[in-house]
């Protein structure tokens, strides 16, 4: 990525899916259970990564018989979608290797942290709970809390609103294209993890700030690469 300048970072924003957690497995499975109660058949799970970052309508068009009312459809789909992986998803997620050693490290260094994520803030905090990372973060950013989800920056704006960081001294850390997207709108800084689905040609192609193999290496890029502000932190 050649030589960054060092940048002020006072706010770390965190992603949520494929960045600490991992919650694929419930999303497989919950979406079968519902393509399968309206007699489609199940998809693999390559199929599901290929459509990740678009939307499960892709996926049931392909599928679906030719004359099927696809917006019906996916109005039942959606909401059964949603009421299976809320039952399951707690089941099923896993936490992604040094998740927990990085937000120790942040917490020690004083940096505000906040997930902005496009889950629901009822998944986001039922995650926290599981893995007990609640004491980690300063506030979270749900699909709720905002008119549009990333790519858009309303989420990143309203997180640094919250912290009461300028978004300039932020730093938006995501598996996905359209977490540094949501960055470089909003004007704040970006990392990449290569944890999530992408391949490392499409996140390289939105130009990140850095790019670092998964969440453990985020300190060491910090040290390297940022000016890091630590501030007498609280929590919402």
């Amino acid at each position: 990525m050649g030589t960054v300048s060092r940048h002020q970072v006072r706010a770390i924003f965190l992603d949520l899916d494929d960045t600490l957690i991992n919650m694929k497995r419930a999303s497989h499975l919950a979406f079968n259970d519902t393509l399968t109660r309206h007699g489609l058949r199940p998809v693999s799970y390559r199929e599901m990564l290929a459509n990740w970052d678009t939307s499960w309508r892709v996926v049931v068009t392909n599928i679906a018989p030719a004359n099927t009312d696809v917006d019906r459809l996916m109005t039942e789909i959606g909401r059964e979608y949603f009421e299976k992986f809320f039952k399951i998803h707690l089941k099923h997620s896993t936490l992604l290797p040094g998740a927990v050693k990085t937000l120790q490290a942040l917490r020690t260094m004083k940096l505000l942290t906040a997930i902005v994520s496009r889950r629901r803030r009822r998944v986001i905090n039922e995650e926290l709970d599981k893995f007990k990372l609640h004491p980690y973060i300063d506030t979270v950013v749900g699909r709720e809390d905002v008119a549009q989800v990333k790519p858009a920056p309303n989420a990143l704006t309203l997180a640094a609103e919250r912290l009461e960081v300028p978004i300039e001294q932020c730093l938006m850390v995501g598996d996905s294209p359209n977490d540094v997207k949501a960055g470089k709108t909003a004007g704040a800084k970006t990392a990449a993890v290569l944890t999530g689905p992408y391949p490392v040609e499409t996140i390289v192609l939105e130009n990140p700030d850095v790019v670092v193999d998964s969440i453990a290496d985020l300190v060491t890029v910090l040290d390297r690469t940022f000016d890091c502000v630590t501030l007498n932190y609280r929590m919402d």
